[in-house]
């Protein structure tokens, strides 16, 4: 292939909603594609009302029209996040009010998901060392371990009313397929903006060559550069996070997905002293030993935001889904898009 192609999946204002935000997707065992998306009635979180998908059966060319698997007419629904298990199973969890968790499967590659059943009991876990007023899972996508675990991470916040902030970070973690989940360790940044690491919150997981479960974490501290932290499980024993100076951020969205051999890693490659920097940059980078350090890398778009990114199942093909520019008056992305590139374009 050793080039990037381009799909338009939604343009804001288009298609019944004023913007689309938070791209999400996962590529099942057999090879379906599957993006799934906030629909947005302004550029607010709060204006949410539902969850897009769309779904390419032959690899990126050709997608279904948009399936509103979720939709509410009064109440935010944000966070879409998938798994797409070894079993050929699409775990969707998503959230209401950011008070509220949803868990629905599929058995059929996306086309069709389980009633949505509520798993709230595993935040609520958290209250007894963290009494948080809002939480989010991912966004973007969760892992399944080879050992067959489900780990999704989580924020909680502890601000007043509707504040996001501030935050920290977990994960939530199910043994069995889905049927039930589990609150994970909770991993603490400081409260106050002067430190390096702080307000820690949306965040994504990879498991390493070894089993263990590495975080890649947004944070707002003074220290513009993604911080990851390692435990042998995905739940527990996280190391103490540490920064990766090879990673700017400009306090944004970023994505990490392992191939057989590699691991690759997506963000707006941007920061400044300023701290909120522009979203800007935005590039895949590869690792060839861990995430210890990133050989490769290749810009794909100027001005980016959110961006999720997947692989297909025989790891010859890389999909990553993102906001693309922003609309004037709102701040929003134009477009969602799906990049669809392989590892020779990365090394060229």
């Amino acid at each position: 292939m050793s080039e990037l192609k381009w799909v338009n999946i939604e343009t804001s204002g288009e298609q019944g909603f004023k913007a689309y935000r938070i791209p999400g997707i996962v590529v099942t065992t057999k090879g379906t594609i599957i993006t799934y998306y906030e629909t947005r009635l302004s550029e607010s979180d709060w204006s949410t009302r539902g969850i897009g998908v769309r779904r390419s059966i032959d690899g990126g060319t050709t997608f279904d029209i948009r399936q509103m698997v979720v939709y509410d007419d009064e109440i935010a629904i944000n966070n879409p996040v998938m798994i797409a298990s070894k079993d050929g199973k699409v775990h969707f969890l998503w959230q209401k009010d950011y008070r509220q968790l949803f868990y629905q499967v599929s058995y059929d590659d996306g086309a069709t998901f389980s009633e949505p059943v509520s798993i709230l009991e595993c935040v609520e876990a958290f209250r007894q060392e963290y009494n948080w007023s809002l939480f989010a899972v991912g966004p973007g996508h969760g892992i399944e371990l080879q050992n067959g675990r489900l780990v999704v991470p989580i924020w909680l916040a502890r601000g007043e009313g509707n504040n996001h902030f501030p935050t920290q970070v977990s994960t939530i973690i199910s043994d069995d397929g889905g049927q039930t989940w589990e609150r994970g360790e909770i991993i603490y940044g400081s409260e106050s903006t002067e430190d390096d690491f702080v307000w820690p919150n949306e965040t994504q997981a990879v498991e390493l060559s070894d089993g263990c479960v590495m975080l890649n974490i947004r944070h707002n501290g003074k220290v513009h550069y993604r911080y990851t932290a390692v435990s042998p499980n995905g739940k527990d024993q996280f190391s103490k996070p540490v920064a990766d100076m090879n990673l700017p951020d400009p306090i944004c969205f970023g994505s990490i997905v392992k191939t057989e051999d590699t691991i690759l890693f997506v963000n707006c490659a941007y920061n400044d002293a300023r701290g909120w920097a522009p979203r800007i940059n935005l590039t895949v980078r590869m690792s060839e030993d861990d995430a210890k350090t990133w050989k490769y890398s290749k810009k794909i778009a100027e001005v980016a935001g959110y961006a999720d990114i997947a692989i297909s199942p025989d790891g010859k093909y890389y999909y990553c889904f993102f906001e693309h520019n922003k609309v004037e008056e709102g701040g929003y992305p134009e477009a969602l898009i799906l990049a669809v590139f392989d590892k020779m374009y990365l090394m060229k």
